[in-house]
Formats: C-alpha cells, sequence, structure tokens
C-alpha cells in the first residue's frame, strides 16, 4: 500500500523529500525524478529509468552514448596496444 505525505514548495520551487522517504525509496542525489498530471488534478513523482549507454549488437556490447570529448587519440593508441600485444603473442 502506497504512502501519502505532505510536502511543500519552497520559494524557489523545490520540494524537500524526507531522509526516511528517500531511503525506502533508494532516491539516491542526481537521480532524475518525472512530474506527471495525475486523475482528480493532482500530480504523480516517479523516478526516471536511467538509459544505459551501453548496447547489445550482434552478442558484442557497443557504446550507443554521446561522447564527450575527441576520442581520436584514445582510439588510435589502444589500436596500437592490441596491434603490439598480437605480434607480442604470435612471436613476429
Amino acid at each position: 500500500m502506497s504512502q501519502a505525505i505532505q510536502l511543500s514548495l519552497d520559494d524557489w520551487g523545490r520540494i524537500l523529500i524526507p531522509d526516511a522517504l528517500r531511503n525506502r525509496l533508494g532516491l539516491k542525489p542526481g537521480m532524475t525524478l518525472v512530474v506527471e498530471d495525475a486523475k482528480q488534478g493532482g500530480v504523480q513523482l516517479r523516478v526516471q529509468e536511467e538509459s544505459s549507454a551501453l548496447i547489445e549488437k550482434d552478442g558484442l556490447l557497443v557504446f550507443a552514448g554521446e561522447l564527450i570529448g575527441d576520442v581520436t587519440n584514445v582510439v588510435r593508441e589502444e589500436r596500437e596496444r592490441r596491434t603490439q600485444e598480437l605480434i607480442r603473442r604470435s612471436g613476429l
């Protein structure tokens, strides 16, 4: 059974969810909450589901997120490292 509590908006439009309720619901700083219209003029607050930046494609995990910088050098260095490792293992 759900529990109803009263919360107040502060001058900046924020609400404070008491520690006990945040802990019980597993709410953590930085989580996104969505406010939706509910029946009878109310609102419903729910946790936004997190989407993973990793997706499975052809049996492999592939990064499908947004890059936050230029990764050209990182990719080049990783390819070189892997190439050197293959050469070392093959004895060439």
